[in-house]
């Protein structure tokens, strides 16, 4: 195993926490929510970090999911665009519905 790993994440992981950064800090400008909102928002989640902490965390970009997730919550953010303008790195192949993981309805046709 090659991987160098620092805490739960790999070096393979820090080209992504960019994208994750920038995609909390425009999903923060759009619903016009400041830092030490957010940090204030949070609390009532169990989140307790400050503003500069928050700050500092969000900048990283290494935050989990499911912070992502508790931070959409309290922000009361209805629907994310993940689109990244590049080909999917896996399809169905051509005739074939993609299924989800053992899910017996198709996702798509």
């Amino acid at each position: 195993m090659d991987e160098v790993k620092k805490g739960r994440e790999t070096h393979e992981d820090a080209p992504w926490y960019p994208k994750a950064a920038n995609m909390l800090k425009g999903e923060m400008l759009r619903h016009r929510v400041s830092a030490v909102m957010l940090s204030k928002m949070l609390r009532g989640v169990g989140v307790n970090l400050g503003p500069n902490a928050l700050s500092n965390k969000i900048r990283r970009g290494s935050f989990t999911f499911a912070f992502f997730l508790q931070c959409m919550h309290v922000m009361r953010v209805q629907q994310v665009d993940f689109y990244m303008a590049s080909a999917p790195i896996v399809s169905a192949p051509p005739g074939k519905p993609m299924q989800l993981i053992d899910d017996d309805e198709p996702a798509f046709e």
